[in-house]
């Protein structure tokens, strides 16, 4: 697979098993890979203008690449990848840390080859609704299991008697593979290979798929005999993205979610991820149903223990669901001291879309409030009307024709508040040659928050969003963005 990026080297081999070739491991040393990977899967998560490595050289330069490294990694939270363990000293010292950055990059790499199946993105996906379901179960499956789907779809489609149980062991024969290749390119050019060895019928897929889709491969065919799920995920995604070969289907999908609400539910796990990087964070609306992770992470910011006894971790019906959102809400007013009059645990445990949204958006404001609560700046407790005032008073010191009577003027959607912001707390890291000062276009406003945000966690700041959310215009993400501005000021 190459990098679909006009700024990518023109071949990167993505997953290498040859631990004696650390070509790619060098390529990946200062970040800038990692970085077109990041911005791939949502675009202008990072300015590249702010990793730009031309005027370093020496120790400066290593210096700059160690802080763009660690930018770096905190900005892969923002597009839904839990990093763990991993820092730029890794990356630095690749030879002893190959696993750890082995694992972050696997992340990376699965979510752009997945990226593109999304119903949102190819309505055509309706085709593999089964009878019973509603669409909003398509639209909530895991990026795997809808390529599972697709994959026994097109056996079915084919009138194979195989079907793909896991990306493992059902793919080791490669005879599924021959199926859904000769499918959907209706060709009968792999016939021959039916009865021959795994392994031969695995190397001419390779070369099939190179050939007809164009799909580069850099690995051995062993990797699949041997059940290699990555692999397969990779292969399977990007046979997917090259030919899916579904009917149109006869109308457009009315889709009861919209770009806000994707950009929320984006935010929302990205914010999971962050808080529970143990776990597979992928439905947002499950884990609210059960209610188990939310209390874990109240938890964590409370340091008190969950009542096991109250609570079911595999609840069997709705009504344990139930008891368990109703004790989530419980501990939440207890932990921030915030009367939520307007949100059930009944809603969480049924799912209300509009509620699990309020609910973590909500968490993510007070967890952040409840850091910094009991700090008091120049006498004052901190406080929501601290936060905007203290927002309004720096930026009146250095740009005083700027807007700031709420936090949905033009000037947070164009990026030129939180720029100030930033330079109100540390001047020097603003180069302002990069801003769109006078009337900018929303392409330019784009541009002008990616900036900020780049810096922003460049400097230590938290930002779980994207510009887009910026730009739209979200009181809650710029009080976010106001409070960690808040607390990089305290630790200056």
């Amino acid at each position: 697979m190459v990098i679909p990026h006009e700024q990518a080297p023109e071949y990167l081999p993505i997953i290498s098993t040859d631990f004696k070739n650390l070509d790619l491991f060098k390529a990946l040393k200062d970040g800038k890979l990692l970085a077109l990977l990041v911005n791939i899967i949502e675009p202008n998560t990072i300015d590249m203008r702010v990793i730009d490595y031309s005027k370093y050289d020496g120790a400066k330069k290593s210096a700059h690449i160690r802080d763009n490294l660690n930018l770096i990694l905190k900005s892969c939270s923002s597009v839904g990848v839990s990093v763990g363990r991993v820092n730029a000293i890794n990356f630095e010292n690749y030879e002893d840390s190959l696993h750890l950055i082995l694992g972050c990059l696997w992340q990376l790499l699965k979510k752009v080859v997945m990226k593109n199946i999304d119903l949102h993105i190819n309505e055509n996906l309706f085709r593999l609704l089964k009878d019973g379901e509603t669409i909003d179960h398509l639209i909530e499956m895991r990026r795997e299991d809808l390529l599972t789907r697709w994959v026994n779809f097109q056996l079915e489609e084919a009138e194979s008697p195989r079907r793909m149980k896991d990306l493992k062991s059902s793919l080791k024969d490669g005879l599924i593979y021959l199926d859904l290749l000769s499918h959907i390119g209706q060709t009968n050019e792999l016939k021959d290979y039916y009865n021959k060895a795994p392994i031969e019928r695995i190397k001419a897929v390779m070369d099939h798929v190179k050939n007809k889709y164009d799909i580069k491969i850099y690995f051995s065919p062993d990797l699949i005999e041997n059940g290699n799920d990555k692999i397969n995920t990779i292969l399977l995604a990007s046979i997917y993205n090259a030919n899916p070969f579904l009917e149109d289907i006869d109308q457009k999908i009315q889709f009861e979610d919209n770009l806000e609400t994707d950009n929320e539910k984006k935010i929302i796990i990205n914010w999971l991820i962050c808080n529970l990087p143990e776990y597979d964070i992928d439905n947002i609306y499950e884990i609210a149903s059960i209610g188990i992770w939310p209390l874990e992470i109240i938890s964590k910011i409370t340091r008190k223990e969950i009542n096991e006894k109250v609570i079911k971790r595999k609840p069997r019906n709705i009504n344990e669901r139930i008891d368990n959102c109703n004790y989530l809400m419980k501990e939440f007013r207890a932990a921030f001291d915030y009367d939520l009059k307007a949100l059930k645990g009944e809603s969480l445990a049924k799912k209300d879309k509009k509620i699990v949204h309020s609910f973590y958006l909500l968490c993510m404001l007070q967890q952040a409030m409840k850091i910094i609560e009991e700090t008091q700046v120049d006498g004052k407790r901190i406080t929501e009307s601290y936060i905007k005032n203290w927002a309004k008073e720096r930026i009146a010191k250095i740009s005083p024709n700027l807007d700031t009577k709420n936090f949905k003027t033009i000037d947070w959607k164009n990026g030129l508040n939180m720029i100030t912001l930033l330079k109100s707390i540390k001047p020097k890291v603003i180069d302002e040659n990069l801003i769109a000062f006078d009337n900018p276009t929303d392409e330019e406003k784009i541009k002008n928050i990616s900036y900020a945000i780049t810096v922003a966690k460049k400097i230590g700041a938290l930002v779980f969003c994207s510009a887009k959310t910026f730009l739209k215009g979200s009181d809650k993400m710029v009080q976010l963005f106001v409070i960690e501005m808040i607390k990089l000021n305290m630790n200056k």
